[in-house]
């Protein structure tokens, strides 16, 4: 079924529409999370076949900290991705992926947060 008659429906009964989804979603979780998946996958741009291999060529750990530990309840790693090409960097556990975030992907801004960490470590 094309995509506008979805939305149509939606919009005519949106409390209807979810309370189906929702009953899907408790009715068979592991294929919810597939399908989420795919979908988080296809939005930026990538194939499932290509996730695989991207984490193959990371041996399977996070692309900053090395840890294997994606550090989340789903156990996935992140895709990291640049903000203004949408071009894909890397995976990254949670902590790493948050990190990224909260310093706006400026470079300069980690820096001065590393000497200032440095810093106080040195004291020590």
């Amino acid at each position: 079924m094309p995509a506008e008659y979805h939305r149509t429906r939606y919009r005519a009964n949106p409390a209807r529409q979810k309370a189906a989804t929702d009953r899907w979603r408790k009715k068979d979780p592991a294929k919810t999370r597939v399908f989420s998946r795919k979908c988080l996958l296809k939005r930026r741009g990538l194939t499932v076949e290509q996730w695989d291999q991207k984490i193959a060529d990371q041996g399977f750990v996070c692309a900053v900290c090395l840890s294997p530990d994606p550090g989340c309840p789903d156990n996935q790693f992140r895709i990291d991705h640049d903000h203004v090409t949408g071009r894909l960097r890397g995976l990254l556990c949670h902590h790493c992926n948050v990190a990224l975030g909260h310093v706006r992907d400026d470079p300069a801004r980690l820096l001065a947060l590393a000497t200032y960490l440095e810093m106080y470590n040195a004291v020590d």
